[in-house]
């Protein structure tokens, strides 16, 4: 788990906005052969789960691009505009029962599917 701050304003996606995310996302996942295992676009966050061969810092690069690609050329968002800020709370999953943890708090929300953060830095210890 990488813990950043936010640069800068947080975003608001409108409803047409929160539609190109899930586009785009799907449509790289498509194309890169990635996993989607897991998405929830609302106005104030992004959320999903994906399983993909490569670093975990090009494979969010990648998909930052792809969702500006997909706002400019609908015409969604003046240029310059930064879309997807540097996530607060990042966690790489390397079992499946993380996975399906995070893949459920996607859906809910509940943050009890997660572990806290001394939870999850133990469990990389063992």
């Amino acid at each position: 788990m990488l813990l950043e701050a936010q640069k800068g304003p947080p975003f608001r996606f409108d409803p047409r906005q929160q539609k190109a995310v899930v586009a785009a996302i799907e449509s790289l996942c498509d194309d890169l052969r990635f996993g989607l295992r897991s998405i929830k676009v609302t106005p104030t966050y992004l959320n999903l789960v994906i399983e993909a061969n490569g670093e975990p810092e090009d494979v969010i690069e990648d998909l930052r691009a792809a969702v500006t690609f997909q706002f400019m050329n609908r015409g969604l968002v003046a240029e310059g505009t930064r879309i997807l800020s540097d996530a607060r709370f990042r966690h790489f999953l390397w079992d499946e029962n993380a996975v399906l943890n995070a893949i459920e708090y996607t859906k809910s929300q509940d943050k009890e599917c997660l572990p806290s953060y001394d939870e999850w830095m133990a469990s990389r210890s063992n």
